[in-house]
């Protein structure tokens, strides 16, 4: 082989050979393996069930420490267009939620519970779980409760909703 052959080969040689090095080195290569942190979904799509319109869709985010209960306050969640006026008869809230931290596994242990009219102060489940979703109504009382032992991140989606004749 010739000198100017040798020379080539060398160059060649030291280019697979970093090339190589550099490919199994970076992240998700072969000798530096990173650990694929699946994304949680947001909240679930609202499914309007009741061939009722609904109006204002949003979302927001708690921030739920282990057995802290925060109050779902269907009064102020809700809006639609003006001069539309709910009542306890007529307005409803549609409401999903998805726990987004810890994800996936978390999240079991959370309840959505309401408060039953004219019983006292007590409550029965509305909804549990790391997803779901549920319709209260404009008067209905409500609470999201983390009885988990470590923080939750809930992302809720909801839209207002009036039945109207």
């Amino acid at each position: 082989m010739s000198t100017i052959g040798k020379w080539v080969a060398g160059i060649l040689a030291t280019i697979i050979s970093t090339s190589v090095v550099w490919q199994v080195t970076q992240p998700n290569g072969l000798l530096n393996h990173v650990p694929v942190v699946p994304q949680a979904p947001h909240a679930p799509r609202i499914n309007n069930i009741t061939g009722q319109p609904e109006y204002d869709e949003k979302a927001m985010m708690l921030d739920l420490k282990p057995g802290e209960r925060q109050p779902l306050k269907v009064m102020e969640l809700w809006s639609g267009p003006v001069g539309l006026e709910p009542s306890c008869a007529s307005g409803f809230l549609l409401l999903t939620w998805q726990v987004r931290e810890p994800y996936p596994i978390g999240g079991e242990d959370l309840l959505i519970e309401k408060i039953i009219p004219r019983s006292n102060g007590r409550t029965e489940p509305a909804g549990r779980g790391s997803n779901g979703s549920i319709m209260l109504g404009y008067c209905d009382e409500a609470s999201i409760i983390n009885n988990g032992l470590t923080p939750y991140l809930v992302e809720l989606r909801y839209a207002s909703g009036m039945h109207i004749p």
